[in-house]
């Protein structure tokens, strides 16, 4: 970063003192993301006309060993086979992101952080609201995951095949959920903290950049997004729930 009187650019010391200050503040304050916005009126899909809102995702960010044994097993996943920070979004069918929980532990269970995190991160759905997820969010209350293979009785290993309509349905949801990955190709792909090299640094500044990040990134979608060939189009105009 080239200020003025510092011809290579400004040092981590003065870095520290007069920028982070300002993004912490920034962080503690900004609010782009619209949870209510999931109740919009073009927030369907032909094949889920009502009761569904939202479809969730998580994502990791990558993190330096910490030196500290505990922590470092607290963020180690073995699917990444390296320490991580996981952060999961909410998004509608239009590529909205309306929910946002920040940094859980890299061990957490996906579907655990959407069921324990409801009513603190993001607010309580409506008891007659579904969403979609996969595999594992099974655990999420009123959510609704692919159909997965079942232990045959009184085996240990071999599994009855998905029927032909489990897998179409399979088929189905995978479809709806690919607009998950279209709102990170904007998300995580376009940004180097979560692409590019591991993080080193203390977890109030990532929490920080993170927030601001999404946030940024929702503001982004919400106005001009739509005018992106990419974005997914709404599909109807009517309320999620009829009486």
């Amino acid at each position: 970063m080239r200020v003025r009187d510092e011809v290579h650019g400004m040092n981590y010391d003065t870095f520290r003192r007069k920028v982070m200050p300002i993004v912490h503040k920034y962080a503690a304050v900004i609010n782009e993301i619209r949870w209510e916005d999931r109740l919009k009126h073009n927030n369907h899909a032909p094949h889920f006309p009502y009761r569904f809102t939202t479809m969730w995702d998580s994502y990791p960010i990558k993190c330096c060993v910490p030196e500290d044994a505990a922590i470092a097993g607290m963020l180690h996943q073995p699917k990444y086979k390296m320490c991580v920070f996981k952060v999961t979004i909410g998004v509608t069918f239009t590529g909205e992101i309306v929910a946002l929980v920040t940094l859980s532990l890299g061990i957490s269970h996906d579907g655990r952080i959407a069921e324990e995190e409801e009513g603190i991160s993001f607010p309580y759905r409506y008891v007659w609201e579904w969403s979609i997820g996969d595999g594992p969010y099974e655990v999420f209350k009123r959510c609704l995951v692919p159909h997965r293979p079942q232990l045959e009785p009184g085996s240990n290993s071999r599994y009855i095949p998905l029927t032909s309509d489990q897998t179409s349905d399979n088929d189905l949801v995978s479809f709806y959920r690919a607009r998950v990955e279209h709102t990170n190709r904007k998300l995580v792909y376009s940004h180097e903290l979560f692409t590019g090299r591991k993080y080193l640094g203390s977890f109030a500044d990532l929490r920080s950049f993170v927030d601001i990040t999404v946030h940024t990134t929702a503001k982004y979608i919400r106005e001009y997004a739509p005018h992106d060939s990419t974005t997914a189009r709404g599909f109807g105009n009517w309320p999620h729930f009829v009486a």
